[in-house]
């Protein structure tokens, strides 16, 4: 029988003030969205883990080249940990508004974390010059075992 352990949620709004866009650096990783999970360390059973993300940007000009988005999700902190997680999304040069990208992932089989503490972290990366960071930035996860 299915045991839910624990859920978190991360949500995020980067506008400070209206009509202000912070802009993403290209080819940079931003932290978005960090959930940390109460997972004893002494878990039995499969674990397993449902995301849910969320990210709002803007593009702030037309490029000659396709502005790209990358989401990536981690178990971890760092962009180094392991990655559980990427989505891609290519927009047309000529669409230039705000977007949003949402998506479902899982991880499982996870191992116990030895300090009762399982961390997922959402990063975004821009591939292009001109896109702006406008939210929301939601970021979701539910952790179960057998």
């Amino acid at each position: 029988m299915t045991k839910f352990l624990d859920a978190r949620t991360s949500n995020h709004w980067p506008i400070a003030f209206p009509g202000s866009t912070e802009r993403f650096v290209v080819d940079t990783p931003v932290m978005v969205g960090q959930v940390g999970l109460n997972v004893p360390a002494d878990t039995n059973g499969i674990i397993r883990t449902q995301l849910l993300g969320q990210v709002g940007f803007y593009i702030l000009s037309e490029d000659i080249f396709a502005p790209i988005i990358q989401i990536d999700v981690m178990r971890g902190y760092l962009t180094t940990d392991p990655i559980i997680h990427t989505t891609y999304v290519q927009y047309q040069p000529s669409q230039v508004q705000s977007q949003s990208v949402s998506f479902v992932a899982a991880d499982y089989n996870v191992p116990p974390p030895p300090t009762g503490l399982l961390v997922y972290t959402m990063y975004v990366t821009a591939l292009v010059l001109d896109m702006g960071r406008t939210g929301p930035e939601c970021f979701n996860a539910s952790v179960y075992t057998d």
